[in-house]
């Protein structure tokens, strides 16, 4: 019934979605409403998840790139425990429970995709824990590298704003850091970050300089 040539690719089954598309600053789903019994698939553009911390302050928990799924995790129908807001023009899929219930039983590929997508939730959860216990700047350059890797970049927009809502780090250290920086690493340029020396990040992620 269903066409598994393509393997490690959602192209063969966007047939089945329903296609969407976001302008900047739209709300795919919100945190607390009920699931609409189904998930979504990034084809182009960047999606944020963010849920609301104490105050009501937003705090960012991962950013979602091209050839993505996300809101999986309550295809069940239960209440979503975050916010998904597009941060420019994106083209999104939507696939309903009746739909994904016959491909998990039909076909192993797509299985296989969706298990795959769930997992790299974990994953993210599981380093977010861990970066919680690094020192300030190895979190913040850490970050800045995941950030490049998601935007295939070394300038991608980001503002200071949101960059301490992703790291939970306050305005002042975010500066205090870059200032130390000193734009030879990394800095910002009105609404966006640009990395200046790749290198240099990497061995501070990793606690292999001392300046």
């Amino acid at each position: 019934m269903f066409d598994s040539k393509v393997l490690n690719s959602w192209t063969p089954y966007l047939k089945y979605g329903e296609r969407r598309f976001y302008k900047r600053k739209s709300v795919v789903y919100r945190e607390n409403e009920k699931s609409v019994q189904g998930f979504y698939y990034l084809k182009s553009g960047f999606i944020k998840i963010s849920l609301t911390i104490h105050a009501g302050d937003e705090q960012i928990i991962d950013i979602v790139s091209d050839d993505t799924p996300f809101g999986e995790q309550v295809v069940d129908g239960e209440q979503y425990f975050s916010t998904a807001t597009a941060m420019n023009e994106s083209v999104v899929y939507f696939f309903p429970m009746s739909i994904i219930e016959t491909l998990i039983m039909e076909d192993e590929n797509f299985r296989n995709l969706f298990y795959h997508g769930l997992t790299k939730k974990l994953k993210t959860l599981s380093n977010n824990l861990l970066f919680d216990s690094l020192p300030s700047e190895r979190l913040l350059a850490r970050t800045l590298l995941i950030l490049r890797d998601k935007f295939i970049s070394d300038q991608f927009p980001f503002t200071q704003q949101e960059l301490c809502r992703y790291t939970n780090l306050n305005r002042n250290t975010v500066y205090h850091i870059f200032k130390k920086w000193k734009d030879e690493i990394a800095s910002f340029d009105k609404r966006k970050i640009i990395i200046h020396n790749i290198d240099l990040l990497e061995k501070i992620a990793v606690n292999d300089v001392v300046r």
